[in-house]
């Protein structure tokens, strides 16, 4: 009996989750939920922030599989000839692109929309950092591998329907290599998953652990885990 395509414990023992796409291993990848700093909040009162955080990136995990099941269905695309993006699990450990992957001559630059299945997109800044707090409680923070690249971003629901961001889908480019988005890093930002409404719109942002010193040149910003992409140019 064939094992229908689907989210599976990753069978490299990386700890986390992998796309089987019913004959064979992908490389889509995603983490389960993340450990935490052991550092305890110096207020007495008040939920657990630590405990909050691990539970949300519980729920993005579930969402990202929910999302990838619900695409699936909706295209009835044989899975065979669907290209999947490599992403690396770690900043550590990039991935090359080579000669033939993605360019952009014509990409958008910040300020400009840019579209991708039911999402409309404007980055409005990047900065960096080494380390991220969480605004609430300070003593609770994720060090860069390198360095962090926050990509500030409005997200706009162009869809009838309601709808669900993830950053998860969102990749980094300097050219040459490929860098996917930090979960855990955007949780600590505040950041938290929720269904944008039709016509709405979110401010939100997008986390990348990449080497220091990285001359990044676009970000590949995507509506759905299947859905091509579009480049904008940083």
């Amino acid at each position: 009996m064939t094992t229908p395509a689907g989210w599976y414990p990753d069978p490299e023992n990386s700890g986390g989750q992998r796309f089987w796409n019913g004959d064979g291993w992908t490389d889509h990848r995603e983490p389960n939920a993340p450990p935490l700093v052991d550092a305890a909040p110096t207020s007495s009162q008040g939920p657990d922030k630590r405990l909050l955080i691990g539970v949300a990136a519980a729920v993005v995990v579930v969402l990202i599989v929910g999302a990838v099941v619900a695409v699936v269905l909706m295209t009835k695309t044989d899975v065979d000839s669907i290209a999947v993006t490599q992403r690396p699990a770690e900043a550590s450990e990039p991935s090359e692109i080579g000669e033939e992957g993605p360019t952009e001559p014509q990409a958008a630059g910040t300020g400009e929309e840019v579209r991708d299945g039911d999402f409309a997109f404007v980055v409005n800044g990047v900065r960096t950092t080494d380390v991220i707090a969480d605004a609430e409680f300070p003593e609770l923070t994720k060090r860069a591998e390198g360095e962090y690249v926050i990509v500030d971003l409005t997200v706009t629901n162009v869809s009838a329907e309601g709808r669900t961001f993830s950053s998860s889908f969102n990749t980094l480019s300097d050219g040459t290599t490929v860098f996917e988005a930090d979960d855990e890093a955007w949780l600590y930002l505040g950041n938290m998953v929720a269904e944008v409404a039709p016509g709405a719109s979110i401010e939100t942002e997008v986390v990348f652990d990449v080497p220091k010193g990285t001359d990044l040149e676009s970000i590949w910003l995507r509506g759905g885990p299947l859905s091509d992409g579009v480049a904008v140019a940083l």
